[in-house]
């Protein structure tokens, strides 16, 4: 299946280009956040939640350029189903998370919080969730905003094994009527893939 960046999938699906508010899940540096304010014609508030302290950092720092200025705003969480802490790898890159810690990995408590709680009711048109394995959890913590707003998902399919069933199936059981679109993005390696949801209207 050929692999392509966020952008030209952004420019592809049909219904992006009238995003406003979105929230990215597992927003590490900055990355996703500047392809959406450099794709995303209309957008104009991106809550960036990344729980690992250093990254973080790097996150608030872009939060500040002029491109990001007034439009991207750090959240210091994992998105999670409950609001509380947890003990998660650190290590300043990718592979930070509550899973698939080792011997040597650094850990440290970190913040969890659910969708629900940091938009506190605010709208939201488009979410995006790559979040090292807590997907499930995540979509689970925003029952309140995908029924008030719902808006257009996307979720990495390829931290578990099940997650390629079991994350279509709960965000159709969550916004109901939907069109999914399968999309591999580029990276090395190549085993990242990534389901947009787009609810249908009533």
């Amino acid at each position: 299946y050929p692999c392509e960046s966020m952008r030209d999938t952004f420019r592809s699906l049909k219904g992006m280009e009238k995003v406003e508010i979105a929230l990215d899940g597992g927003a590490y540096k900055g990355d996703s956040a500047g392809d959406m304010l450099s794709s995303l014609p209309n957008v104009k508030k991106i809550f960036a939640c990344e729980p690992d302290p250093s990254t973080f950092k790097k996150l608030s720092a872009f939060a500040e350029t002029e491109c990001a200025a007034g439009k991207v705003i750090p959240v210091e969480a994992a998105l999670s189903c409950v609001k509380g802490v947890a003990e998660s790898v650190v290590s300043g890159s990718r592979g930070s998370g509550i899973e698939g810690r080792n011997k040597r990995a650094k850990v440290k408590e970190i913040k969890l919080d659910t969708i629900d709680n940091i938009l506190s009711g605010e709208r939201v048109d488009y979410i995006k969730l790559d979040v090292e394995g807590a997907e499930y959890e995540a979509i689970t913590g925003a029952e309140a905003t995908l029924a008030k707003c719902r808006p257009i998902v996307s979720v990495s399919l390829y931290h578990r094994t099940g997650d390629i069933l079991t994350l279509p199936m709960l965000l159709k059981e969550k916004l109901g009527c939907v069109k999914m679109y399968l999309r591999r993005p580029e990276c090395i390696p190549m085993w990242d893939l990534n389901l947009y949801v787009f609810p249908m209207k009533d």
